[in-house]
């Protein structure tokens, strides 16, 4: 579903908090509205339990579709 442009993840601490700016196959940048902000924001949340930072944006980009 998603992928990281780069591939690198920081190793030498815990990611607590993860976001995303997915980009659809025309190039369009997908935003989510946050209600509590009333702004636009990027895509994320918190990685919860031991999942890995795919999973965790994978979870979350689908939460936040509805």
């Amino acid at each position: 579903m998603l992928k990281p442009l780069f591939g690198v993840w920081p190793t030498d601490k815990r990611i607590a908090g993860i976001h995303s700016i997915p980009v659809t196959s025309n190039g369009s940048i997908v935003m989510v509205w946050d209600k509590y902000e009333q702004s636009l924001t990027t895509v994320g949340g918190r990685v919860e339990g031991d999942e890995d930072l795919i999973t965790a944006l994978d979870r979350e980009t689908v939460e936040e579709a509805g």
